[in-house]
């Protein structure tokens, strides 16, 4: 373990953006689902799909990235993660342009799997590299991170959907 003081503020504040950039993706499009739903012509039960979709692929990617960090490291399985999640979240763009909802499902899911790895990965080098008082301190600010960036990215999506319209999202 190492103590707190040697990570300075810019690397905490980090670890608690990484362990909320799942959040941001799932909460952000929140506000758009019924113009999104309209958009690509299909009713509340199938864009709610959208939501099951990303919480489930969310946890799966718990469970994945849980063994990759322990078998090859923190660095890959974050790398692993985010190459996923920005691929997915690149296919979810020209899934809504192209109107496929079967591509838009799928990207969802790999576009949660991918944002897991932060999650998993901020928490084990939390616990890893901090001691047992400090982790408890960062845990609770990474708790109440992932509940902030959650609400203000519903807001932030309101307010670009309002704005810009869905796309932008």
């Amino acid at each position: 373990m190492i103590g707190s003081f040697n990570f300075n503020l810019q690397a905490k504040i980090t670890l608690l953006t990484i362990v909320s950039a799942a959040c941001i993706g799932s909460s952000i499009i929140s506000p758009c689902l019924p113009i999104l739903g309209k958009y690509l012509n299909i009713d509340k039960n199938q864009i709610s799909i959208l939501m099951s979709l990303y919480l489930f692929g969310y946890l799966s990617g718990q469970f994945f990235y849980s063994v990759i960090s322990h078998k090859f490291g923190y660095n890959m399985a974050l790398k692993t993660g985010f190459t996923i999640y920005t691929l997915s979240s690149i296919l979810q763009l020209i899934s809504i342009n192209i109107n496929l909802v079967t591509l838009l499902y799928c990207t969802r899911f790999l576009c949660a799997f991918g944002a897991s790895s932060g999650l998993i990965c901020t928490f084990a080098i939390i616990n890893q590299f901090f001691n047992k008082e400090d982790s408890k301190k960062l845990i609770a600010l990474a708790f109440i991170s992932l509940t902030f960036f959650s609400y203000m990215s519903m807001a932030f999506g309101g307010f670009i959907t309002q704005l810009y319209g869905f796309k932008y999202i």
